[in-house]
């Protein structure tokens, strides 16, 4: 049964309305501004599915409470808390938690809200996430928990909904993938070694038993390197012969179904087979080092991957499509590999 909120409508002059970095939210529908008694409020405590789930801190909600009470708060030049209405009629605070907080503490009788309304559940959690990745309104932005336990509740729908199988594992990072591109949190945004990590996070929300790889970052790839092969540079935008005539190439190793990786690494073979022939230095001198690194969220995928690697699986392909490096063949075939150890991130 739908509230009838009217008494409640105040005039919209100008707030700042819920965006997402100047962008209308996908699947919201702006409703108009209202000032609803706190009572009538879900939040949180109250463990409604559309609640915002993201902890309460002390700190941010105590200096909302001082700027109320100095008289410093202003009320609608920021995205205020914003309530959506449920089927069965209660008003569910979707965000503004510390907001309703503050107020709640200071004994206020309403709260200052942007009613709204969403087409879907994921659009509505996807929201809770990208409420708080607005800096210029939000001073406590959101963390890799939060964007973890927001792509968590949607995984969960979606897994009720049938529309994603919980007993495949490379299908759930697929869908966890696709989840986090609505959150801006993407590789060629915030890194691939920060999407791994939530993915990880999401993952072990559903099963505890996944044996989940732990992958290097660059800077510990870095400190692996340089532990391993002490005196030795590894060849990245130029090719270095090290004194014991070696050359170590780095292969991130990725399953990525648009090939990236892949492009990246023949893009490499083929200035590493110019660097050689223009050195003309004879091949039988030198040998070539690869340092295998490979970048996948769980272990299952990370064993298959080595073992194609072990056989030359991937290597091979690469030559089908650099036709004019074939007689640097054997030459890339032959050579030593380093796979950077993986570990389980299970205790």
């Amino acid at each position: 049964m739908k509230v009838n909120l009217e008494k409640y409508k105040v005039a919209d002059t100008g707030q700042v309305r819920p965006s997402v970095k100047g962008r209308q939210p996908k699947g919201m529908t702006f409703v108009g501004f209202y000032r609803i008694p706190l009572d009538m409020l879900i939040t949180k405590t109250d463990f409604h599915k559309l609640s915002n789930i993201r902890p309460i801190s002390s700190e941010h909600k105590n200096s909302l409470v001082s700027l109320i009470e100095s008289g410093l708060w202003q009320e609608g030049s920021y995205i205020p808390p914003t309530v959506m209405i449920t089927r069965s009629g209660k008003l569910v605070l979707l965000t503004g938690e510390h907001t309703y907080q503050a107020f709640y503490d200071i004994k206020s009788g309403d709260l200052f809200v942007a009613l709204v309304e969403f087409d879907t559940f994921k659009n509505a959690k996807t929201w809770q996430s990208n409420e708080n990745a607005n800096i210029e309104y939000v001073k406590r932005g959101r963390d890799d928990d939060q964007v973890a336990q927001s792509s968590k509740d949607i995984l969960q729908k979606d897994i009720e909904d049938g529309l994603v199988d919980s007993t495949d594992i490379n299908k759930m990072e697929q869908a966890i993938i696709e989840i986090l591109k609505d959150q801006d949190i993407t590789k060629s945004l915030v890194g691939e070694s920060k999407v791994r990590k939530i993915v990880t996070k999401v993952l072990e929300y559903f099963n505890d038993n996944i044996e989940v790889v732990k992958n290097y970052t660059d800077v510990e790839l870095k400190e692996y390197f340089e532990k391993k092969f002490k005196d030795k540079t590894l060849s990245n935008s130029k090719f270095i012969l090290n004194d014991d005539n070696s050359i170590i190439i780095n292969n991130d190793i990725t399953e990525n179904e648009k090939g990236l990786n892949i492009m990246r690494y023949q893009q490499k073979l083929l200035k590493l087979a110019n660097y050689l022939y223009k050195m003309n230095y004879p091949l039988d001198k030198v040998r070539l080092e690869i340092l295998n690194h490979f970048s996948t969220p769980n272990s299952k995928t990370y064993a298959e991957l080595l073992k194609e690697d072990k056989s030359n699986t991937r290597l091979k392909k690469y030559f089908s499509s650099l036709e004019n490096i074939l007689k640097f063949k054997d030459f890339f075939l032959n050579a030593n590999k380093h796979n950077v150890p993986q570990m389980s991130d299970k205790k």
